[in-house]
C-alpha cells in the first residue's frame, strides 16, 4: 500500500527568529524561545514570560530592521538562550545576574537549577535575614555599626582588614587587640545580624571574602582577657 504523502507538513515547521537584545544581535528558533510550556494545565498556556511574549509576536516591539527587540543585557540573555538550547548553565561569576534574569523571564527550570548554587542560597538567606530583622526594627543597629566601621577603617590597597567584636580593649602595646583595631564594642549581635553586617561590608567593596572565628585570648603583659569574635575582611 502506497504511503500517503499528502500529510500536512506545517506541524513540522519551526520559524527562525532574529533578535535584537539590548543591541546584541542573535538568531534562534521560535521553539527555543517557547520551550517551557505550562505543565498539567488544560489550556497548555506558556509558563515563561519569554514564551508568552513569542506566543503573540505581533505585540513585541521591533527595531528598524524588523528584528524583535528585547530590552535587557544581551550578554546575559545569551546564557538564557543557551540554557534553552542545550541546558547549559552560566559561569560561576555570572550566576547571580543570570538568576535574576531567569526570574524576570520566569524560566522556572533554570531558576530551580541555579538555586542549588551556594551564591544564590547565600543571597536569598541574607534577604530573609534582612526582612526578618527589618520587621523587628533592628536593621538600624546594623546600619549604625556599618557606618562606624566604614568611617574608622584605615586600610591600604590589597590589605586585609580585621574587625573585632570583644568584651575588652587592650591597654598595652603588646595586647593582641589594641584600641586602634577595635571597631565593634560589645553589641550582642546574633549570628544572623553579624552575617548581615559582613555581607553589607563585602557589597561595599571592603572584601572579596571573609573569615569569622571566635576568640578567647589573654595578654601576657596586662592579663586582660579578650572574648568575642574576630572578623577578617580578605582583600583578595
Amino acid at each position: 500500500m502506497a504511503m500517503d504523502t499528502t500529510m500536512d507538513t506545517a506541524m513540522f515547521r519551526d520559524d527562525v527568529v532574529e533578535l535584537n537584545v539590548g543591541g546584541k544581535l542573535m538568531t534562534t528558533w521560535l521553539s527555543t524561545l517557547t520551550k517551557e510550556p505550562k505543565c498539567d494545565t488544560p489550556t497548555k498556556e506558556p509558563k515563561s514570560k519569554l514564551a508568552a511574549m513569542f506566543s503573540r509576536p505581533e505585540d513585541i516591539a521591533k527595531d528598524k530592521d524588523g528584528r524583535f527587540f528585547i530590552d535587557c543585557d544581551g550578554e546575559l540573555f545569551q546564557y538564557i538562550l543557551n540554557f534553552l538550547r542545550y541546558g547549559t548553565l552560566p559561569r560561576q561569576e555570572r550566576i547571580l545576574e543570570v538568576y535574576d534574569l531567569a526570574l524576570h523571564f520566569q524560566i522556572q527550570s533554570l531558576v530551580a537549577q541555579l538555586e542549588r548554587f551556594y551564591a544564590i542560597q547565600y543571597r536569598n538567606k541574607i534577604a530573609e535575614i534582612r526582612e526578618y530583622w527589618g520587621k523587628k526594627g533592628n536593621t538600624q543597629i546594623i546600619e549604625k555599626l556599618k557606618q562606624n566601621i566604614v568611617e574608622n577603617i584605615h586600610c591600604r590597597p590589597r590589605e586585609d582588614i580585621t574587625i573585632y567584636e570583644t568584651s575588652n580593649v587592650g591597654s598595652c602595646d603588646l595586647c593582641p587587640i589594641r584600641p586602634a583595631h577595635v571597631f565593634l564594642q560589645p553589641s550582642n549581635l546574633s549570628a544572623e545580624m553579624r552575617a548581615l553586617l559582613i555581607h553589607d561590608l563585602c557589597e561595599l567593596g571592603f572584601a572579596k571574602s571573609t573569615v569569622t572565628k571566635k576568640i578567647n585570648r589573654k595578654c601576657d603583659i596586662c592579663n586582660i582577657e579578650f572574648k568575642g569574635f574576630e572578623i577578617v575582611l580578605v582583600a583578595k
